[in-house]
């Protein structure tokens, strides 16, 4: 048995794998073993890279045939008594003009992607030595599927406690439901090639937790990584990366250091952490392990804002100072997102374990001291006893050098700049002020209370909702109730002060009372002046007032010629008052009646866009088919056509089309 260390690369006779390969001979000190499925393809270019004066080895593997995975494990084992580098490399991908149906591309692809990778994980890391590096090739697809997936399918496979059995399941169900062609109502994404590589990066998470419950002292690390856009036959001929540049970072990946503890468990790019699945560390404090990522309500998604931010919150019991910093990260030069928080007692003493976070606090952020944190602390006690304040620095610029947001329009407004291609009269008068601006509560726009909407799904990021038929119902009918509300307190104000010139936004509290129904109006003494006042005007328009029908009356004899009238008593008057009030009745229930009939209209007109939305994307999707059809035929009249290189959602197909048509013809 050999004592020298030994790297493998799976599918490696080309592309990114032989690039590999090719750095590990300059680089590694050890045996490097190129493997492939086809035996002559892996010794032509074993013999390929001797001709650049490498020594690399060649061993036959098939990582979809597990007698053949387990054949090469025993064979390293027996050689050289385990691995000491593992890069998964082996894939496969499906053109986007191939015609193979849907299912059968989801079968293939997770075969090999998830499926064999996952045989050769749990053949080989068993045998992994001490230091160990296993490399898993993802790809950045994997993140952008897994944003495409449904909120429930994206809370499990970004699940902090999901098993391999629950992966497996999941992988086995895409599968299953890409076969019976319902794979987009369960909550999946139309790509085969993007799902297999969340499934990978997920599995890397988990190996590596096992590696670490296992194997804590053994110093192994297991990562997965994105090589980039590499010009290669699966990518093809316009991709941006070299194999060599794409061979990178899984090369780094493989020689970390053999003191590196980190990166572990995570998905590198261009040798740099991405926590594109929205992960990060978290350090359990005094046995207490925070809630989600931090456990204060910091993400560790992109910051719009600003590059760093640093966060004041105060309790009745305690005081708190975070820092969300890209140039601290930067300074330190970290793996992985980290984020210094301290935390102090209302005596104004912190925590002992606090005392790092409080280093890297004054160090990295604007304030030098801790009088300065404390100063900033006590300025939000001037609203009440708790609250919080954020600061935030090295704002985000545009490419015209511009702030993206704009604090010079309104010196009292933050308003976010407007797209230069949307900076026309008509785009502005179409666009709410809402869009843009952070204090609309001046326009009438701004919270006035909380409602309970348990039967709204939010979106993945918590930022939002599902656009769904329940969403866009309750929107309308809540823009509905804000602009009744608006009206009542502007009517309320003029009422009650004419002359006023405070402006109405600057009012603190209003309290109205709540819409009844019509039937309780009639009990309650006080009904909304504004919308009472509205219906009497629209009573009014519709029909005139009711005619008072002639009665009798009586002559008496000649004493001065007076006529008296029945209807002149005040219980005559007040009987002619009901009636009147019975005519305007019916007027009422049938404004209500429009207006729910309204409502109803604004729905189905908001059902009818998203049909014709539907319908557009539909057409499009067999248009591009039309487009791909088509260039097919016209491949063996023009052999020097590249379909490689075609945009087939541009009209600019379209046009070339038509001219290789007319030479054609």
């Amino acid at each position: 048995m050999s004592v020298r260390k030994v790297a493998l690369v799976t599918g490696s006779n080309k592309g990114i794998g032989l690039a590999v390969v090719r750095a590990l001979c300059k680089q590694y000190n050890g045996d490097v073993y190129l493997m492939a499925r086809d035996v002559a393809r892996g010794t032509a270019a074993v013999e390929g890279l001797k001709q650049e004066g490498l020594t690399p080895l060649f061993r036959q593997l098939d990582i979809t045939d597990l007698e053949s995975v387990r054949a090469a494990r025993d064979f390293f084992k027996a050689e050289y008594g385990g691995v000491d580098v593992l890069i998964n490399n082996a894939g496969i991908a499906f053109k986007m003009a191939d015609k193979t149906p849907f299912g059968i591309q989801a079968e293939v692809t997770l075969k090999t992607n998830f499926f064999a990778t996952r045989d050769m994980c749990n053949e080989f890391l068993p045998i992994i030595k001490p230091g160990g590096r296993v490399v898993n090739v993802s790809s950045v697809m994997g993140s952008i599927a897994l944003s495409r997936c449904s909120p429930e399918l994206q809370a499990r496979f970004r699940s902090d406690d999901i098993t391999e059995e629950e992966l497996v399941a999941l992988m086995k169900s895409f599968v299953k439901d890409a076969q019976e062609g319902v794979h987009t109502q369960k909550g999946w994404p139309e790509t085969a090639y993007g799902v297999s590589k969340t499934g990978l990066t997920t599995l890397t998470r988990i190996h590596a937790r096992k590696l670490t419950q296992d194997r804590a002292g053994d110093g192994i690390l297991c990562n997965a990584c994105c090589p980039g856009w590499v010009r290669t036959d699966m990518a093809g001929p316009n991709a941006t990366k070299s194999p060599d540049e794409g061979a990178i970072t899984p090369v780094y990946l493989a020689l970390l250091p053999a003191e590196s503890n980190i990166p572990h468990g995570q998905f590198v790019s261009e040798k740099t952490v991405q926590p594109c699945f929205g992960y990060s560390d978290k350090k359990a404090i005094r046995d207490h392990v925070p809630v989600g990522v931090y456990g204060n309500g910091f993400k560790s998604g992109s910051m719009r804002l600003g590059k760093d931010a640093i966060v004041f919150t105060k309790t009745r019991d305690s005081m708190s100072v975070g820092l969300l910093s890209q140039s601290y990260l930067q300074a330190i030069k970290a793996q992985q997102i980290m984020v210094p928080i301290l935390t102090f007692r209302r005596d104004e003493r912190n925590i002992p374990e606090d005392a790092a976070s409080l280093d890297a606090i004054l160090r990295h952020s604007l304030f030098n001291t801790e009088k300065e944190l404390f100063t900033e602390l006590r300025t939000i006690s001037t609203a009440g006893p708790t609250g919080t304040r954020i600061i935030i620095w090295n704002l985000h610029k545009t490419t015209y050098g511009e702030t993206e947001f704009n604090f010079n329009a309104d010196q009292y407004d933050i308003q976010i700049r407007a797209n230069f291609r949307e900076r026309t009269h008509e785009c502005c008068a179409m666009t709410p002020d809402s869009d843009y601006s952070l204090r609309v509560e001046r326009k009438g726009v701004g919270v006035i209370g909380v409602i309970e909407c348990n039967f709204l799904q939010p979106t993945h990021n918590k930022q939002d909702f599902d656009d769904t038929d329940k969403y866009r119902k309750t929107m309308h009918n809540l823009s509905i109730k804000l602009e009744e509300y608006w009206n009542e307190i502007r009517y309320r104000r003029k009422k009650e002060d004419p002359k006023c010139t405070a402006p109405i936004e600057d009012t603190v509290s209003c309290e109205v009372e709540e819409d009844l129904e019509s039937q309780e109006e009639e009990q309650k003494s006080y009904p909304k002046p504004f919308k009472r006042q509205t219906k009497r005007k629209l009573s009014t328009a519709e029909s005139p007032p009711p005619a008072v029908h002639p009665t009798p009356c009586t002559t008496f004899p000649q004493t001065g010629g007076t006529l008296i009238h029945p209807h002149s008593s005040p219980t005559s008057n007040k009987q002619e008052s009901k009636l009147v009030k019975m005519k305007h009745k019916p007027n009422a229930n049938m404004l209500e009646k429009m207006e729910e009939e309204k409502a109803g209209f604004f729905s189905l007109c908001d059902q009818l866009k998203c049909k014709v939305e539907e319908l557009t994307a539909e057409k499009d999707r067999r248009l591009r088919k039309l487009r791909i059809n088509l260039s097919h035929l016209l491949v063996p009249f023009v052999p020097d056509l590249n379909l490689q290189q075609v945009d087939f959602n541009s009209d600019v197909i379209d046009e070339l089309l038509d001219q290789v048509i007319k030479e054609v013809t």
